[in-house]
């Protein structure tokens, strides 16, 4: 129930707030919009400067299909936030053996303000935090039953996660 309370404010607070995405992040937003139209001009200034993004672009590119909003990337970040939450829960559950330790480490995430509001930066921090989390979450469940099934959701966790911020 925490969770979906906590995607109910998201939605409220990404549909409320209007913020536009700036600097390096719409750069990159603005550079996958022109990628997914066949434009790679870009590929000759700011990604010959930041090459890392071009995993970020991708992503975005393969998002705008969608959508051509980043509207779209802060809805999909709200989405990341509930696997942040879900994974610390799962986290925190299977470490102590206690699903009380889990609700009161989603409670604690809760309390993390700085989390909710890097739902509006379009800049893939959401994305690579539900990674990382959830493949930690992996390695542990890995570490305790040896089931092939929690390394692979590891490595391509952590795949994603590296592919979306290289730097």
């Amino acid at each position: 129930i925490d969770i979906l309370i906590v995607g109910v404010f998201a939605v409220v607070w990404v549909a409320g707030c209007h913020i536009m995405p700036y600097a390096d992040q719409y750069q990159v937003y603005l550079t996958a919009v022109d990628f997914r139209k066949g434009i790679f001009t870009d590929m000759e200034a700011y990604f010959y400067m930041c090459p890392q993004q071009y995993g970020l672009a991708f992503l975005y590119e393969c998002i705008l299909w969608i959508w051509e909003s980043y509207h779209l990337i802060q809805y999909i970040n709200i989405a990341f936030l509930l696997i942040i939450l879900f994974f610390g829960y799962k986290l925190g559950e299977d470490l102590f053996e206690s699903s009380r330790v889990g609700f009161y480490t989603v409670l604690v995430m809760n309390l993390f303000v700085p989390l909710f509001l890097y739902v509006n930066f379009v800049y893939g921090e959401m994305c690579t935090t539900a990674m990382s989390i959830c493949c930690a979450w992996a390695v542990l469940r890995w570490m305790k039953n040896g089931k092939k099934r929690y390394i692979v959701t590891a490595i391509l966790a952590m795949t994603l996660a590296v592919l979306v911020r290289m730097n």
